[in-house]
């Protein structure tokens, strides 16, 4: 039986659009991230989500597939509705029993999926998932839940000067070795004060000054941690990715140029998907 369930948390279709004032001309992105396919085995005390919630995010949750706890009781995200919250041998105290359970840094800060329609916009951190159950009586559990997210976040990339690391910005979403990523692109942006306007696709040729200089300049382009720079242009898409790390997005404009980061105006609206591999749970269900 499949249960779905929304989530939104006021507190990341990757999509993003890029604006300026009149002034100091930064790019201002909405941003989309759906991840898809994480796996939370009923075995596991924390599962790490690959996602970073910042202040202001809206994060979406949805959750299918059944756990089971000792006996042959098949529950859903939601767990056990009939006894309200969980007592003192449970990990999570203020959540069902058996329910999915979530929180974004500190654990303290736990929220049950099922019940949360919204959440602070003040928090940071890293968005983790498990199974209400006995605290260090996980491993006789059975099944899992199959889990994605959606986080949406609005940011500007801008640099002062020459800093290319804030050219690139914060990591978007973590990316792992056999992962789907795919990202799409429209839009048009301009790179100077009156300039044309170009695509995600960029303009044909390569200089020195730019942020990649072996991809052609205006480009929308990726990078994976400390990895070499790629070209996104309008369409990306690389099954069983082959690097581990955080996803940066930029656009490949001069990094040596003063200012450069902060004259560009248009809007991009980009789509980031990752598909995370189909994994079997430690204790199937039979």
């Amino acid at each position: 039986m499949k249960i779905k369930k929304i989530l939104t948390l006021f507190v990341f279709t990757l999509v993003a659009f890029i604006s300026a004032s009149t002034d100091i001309q930064a790019q201002t992105v909405e941003a989309k991230i759906e991840v898809k396919n994480i796996s939370v085995d009923a075995t596991s005390e924390m599962v790490d989500t690959g996602i970073v919630v910042m202040p202001g995010d809206t994060v979406k949750i949805s959750a299918q597939g059944n756990t089971q706890h000792g006996a042959k009781v098949n529950w859903t995200y939601e767990g056990d509705t009939s006894k309200g919250d969980a007592n003192g041998n449970f990990a999570f105290k203020k959540a069902n029993q058996f329910a999915l359970v979530g929180w974004i840094g500190d654990r303290k800060n736990y929220f049950q999926v099922s019940k949360t329609d919204t959440y602070p916009q003040n928090i940071n951190g890293n968005l983790y998932l498990a199974i209400n159950d006995w605290s260090k009586h996980y491993d006789n559990n059975v099944g899992g839940l199959t889990v994605n997210v959606t986080v949406t976040r609005y940011y500007e990339i801008k640099a002062e000067g020459t800093d290319a690391k804030a050219a690139w910005g914060n990591g978007l979403v973590k990316v792992d070795k056999g992962d789907t990523l795919s990202v799409f692109a429209d839009g048009k942006v301009a790179y100077w004060e009156g300039g044309d306007l170009r695509d995600a696709d960029g303009k044909d040729g390569k200089m020195a000054s730019l942020l990649a200089p072996q991809i052609n300049q205006s480009a929308l382009i990726g990078k994976v941690g400390d990895g070499n720079p790629f070209k996104v242009g309008k369409a990306y898409k690389q099954e069983n990715f082959d690097q581990n790390g955080w996803l940066y997005l930029s656009v490949n404009d001069e990094i040596t140029k003063t200012g450069a980061f902060t004259n560009n105006s248009g809007n991009l609206k980009i789509n980031v998907y990752v598909n995370r591999p189909s994994k079997t749970f430690k204790n199937p269900i039979k």
